[in-house]
């Protein structure tokens, strides 16, 4: 059986979230946790492939709402990167220290 996990992986960051999932400030608190998804395709000669995507969506806790994410058919820092930045971007109003809490238990971690 596989097993991917290699233990603790680069810095922990305090826990600021503390399970209080929601706000009532917008861009206070967003959160991302890669999701794969998979799909298939027929190739050219008939054969049925498993294909893989990786969506990586930054959701605002006050709403609900997806402020930016990125997809990838391979996990990609290079893809969440571009979707952090642009959450930064959307998410420097807030008048408030903003969080930015990422699901430590993902499987696809990368030194970022």
């Amino acid at each position: 059986m596989y097993n991917s996990y290699k233990g603790k992986v680069g810095k922990v960051a305090p826990n600021r979230i503390n399970r209080r999932f929601r706000t009532n400030i917008p861009h206070q608190k967003i959160t991302t946790d890669t999701t794969e998804f998979k799909y298939y395709e027929i190739d050219n000669k008939g054969r049925m492939l498993i294909k893989k995507l990786y969506f990586d969506p930054f959701m605002d806790m006050y709403n609900g709402e997806m402020i930016s994410y990125g997809i990838s058919k391979r996990p990609s820092a290079e893809k969440i990167m571009k979707a952090l930045n642009e959450a930064i971007a959307i998410t420097i109003d807030c008048e408030y220290r903003i969080t930015f809490q990422v699901n430590s238990q993902s499987k696809f971690h990368s030194e970022i």
